[in-house]
């Protein structure tokens, strides 16, 4: 994703890829953004040795994804995703994405 690139130090959020298949595999792929970066609209999506870069709830959406042994770097000091509940007092379900073995949480 170089739509930053030229943008003179303002930053946009700028999809890298959105994911809305079922059963998507990705291996050593390299996401990188900076707002909105990963896309992860619906489906189950399995990721492995994947670096995901950003700086503003870059990883977002629906998805029941699970990330093993990930490199998943938040750059400016932001956050890696936002929750989407209506009320702030539901627990959610027991569903969305696992950072299983990723980096610091082996």
């Amino acid at each position: 994703n170089t739509y930053n690139e030229d943008s003179n130090g303002v930053h946009v959020a700028a999809v890298a890829a959105m994911i809305s298949g079922d059963q998507s595999y990705f291996y050593r792929v390299g996401f990188y953004g900076y707002q909105d970066t990963l896309w992860d609209d619906r489906g189950r999506h399995y990721y492995k040795l994947c670096t995901i870069q950003g700086a503003i709830d870059f990883i977002f959406g629906d998805g029941q994804s699970l990330f093993e042994r990930c490199a998943i770097s938040v750059i400016g000091g932001g956050f890696i995703t936002a929750q989407g509940r209506d009320d702030a007092n539901d627990p959610g379900e027991p569903s969305g994405w696992n950072t299983w073995n990723s980096e610091g949480n082996e």
